[in-house]
């Protein structure tokens, strides 16, 4: 499974709170500290400017485990 637009969408309908949770829990996926992600506003402008490609590329560079739960964290089917 891949990132959709309809899925950037999905995460660019939640409020502050709900965006910055998924944010602290991919953060949580990656090895990095939760902290990193509090910057919701800095994630939000990230995810309007990036296309489905853009972040297909990324999760591809990170490995097929760590790109699944990512994408089930975000609301896909990594199945």
């Amino acid at each position: 499974m891949e990132v959709t637009q309809e899925m950037i969408r999905t995460l660019l309908g939640q409020n502050d709170a709900e965006l910055q949770k998924k944010f602290a829990e991919i953060a949580a996926i990656l090895g990095m500290n939760e902290r990193a992600a509090a910057n919701t506003a800095k994630f939000r402008n990230m995810l309007e400017n990036t296309s489905p490609e853009e972040l297909n590329r990324l999760l591809s560079a990170i490995g097929t485990e760590r790109a699944s739960e990512i994408i089930h964290t975000i609301g896909g089917d990594a199945t």
